[in-house]
């Protein structure tokens, strides 16, 4: 379809080839640019600055949290529920701990001195090291837990093995792991600050690579970097830890279920007997 429109930079008409989409594309950048655009007075994405910045991590929070219901919902055997809850908990009381690590480590990598000029912001860094916390900080926290359980079993000490809190689970066993969980969790946090400190150049570079396009949108940044990533990622991360955390289903199995199970084994055994 063409289109004749009048141009006060010339006296004759000028014919222009109309393209449907140009309308639609109009209205989305004005969308996003008085959506998500950065205002005057801020420069980058920030992870604490205002309501907004605690909202998403709100909604990170539950949205981790309810894929670990989610895991117990499909996971069989089915742990007992205060089995559960206990490793639940375990996850919940690190995984808010290791968030806010998180946001201190990278508000101290964006804005610490530096003889590098940093290009990239708050959520750069939030993003690249928490991708470094779920890669390197599962499998670190897999080998240091495995080393303990295998003390544990060495010497007989119940209370250190990850996930079994006794025949009737106490609490002084959920305590004893915790702060042994807390431990190895801070432990290796510090270690993975102590290298992010020392590459901070070469994260600066991968962060502002990645997200330099949505630098214009910092809120739309801000639910990427906090919520739709992570949101994949914090699920394997609490999927795996939680498989870490967990003991055999068998060890945490009620008396009466291995006593039902013993009977139905005992009653196929006969009936599989000649003559029967």
């Amino acid at each position: 379809m063409r289109v004749i429109t009048d141009s006060s930079m010339s006296p004759f008409p000028i014919e222009r080839e109309f393209n449907p989409n140009e309308g639609v594309e109009k209205v989305t950048n004005l969308f996003l640019r008085t959506t998500f655009r950065t205002p005057p007075q801020t420069e980058a994405c920030t992870l604490v600055e205002n309501s907004f910045d605690l909202w998403i991590q709100a909604i990170l929070g539950l949205l981790a949290f309810l894929s670990l219901i989610m895991k117990r919902h499909f996971e069989r055997p089915q742990r007992p529920l205060k089995i559960w809850g206990f490793d639940a908990s375990k996850q919940a009381i690190a995984g808010v701990t290791v968030h806010f690590l998180n946001i201190a480590i990278a508000e101290f990598l964006s804005h610490h001195a530096s003889d590098y000029e940093l290009k990239s912001d708050e959520c750069d860094f939030y993003f690249v090291n928490f991708v470094i916390d779920v890669v390197v900080g599962v499998t670190l926290t897999y080998i240091l837990l495995s080393i303990i359980d295998s003390v544990a079993v060495k010497y007989g000490i119940d209370s250190l093995k990850s996930g079994y809190y006794g025949e009737h689970p106490k609490w002084s066993n959920w305590a004893i792991q915790l702060g042994e969980f807390m431990f190895l969790t801070v432990l290796i946090k510090l270690a993975l600050f102590i290298f992010e400190v020392y590459m901070r150049e070469y994260l600066d570079y991968v962060g502002y690579e990645l997200f330099k396009q949505a630098n214009p949108y910092p809120k739309l940044k801000l639910v990427f970097v906090m919520v739709a990533a992570p949101f994949l990622l914090n699920s394997v991360q609490f999927w795996l830890t939680d498989y870490i955390l967990m003991a055999d289903p068998k060890i945490n199995k009620p008396d009466e279920e291995e006593a039902r199970e013993g009977e139905e084994e005992g009653e196929q055994l006969v009936k599989s007997m000649p003559g029967n």
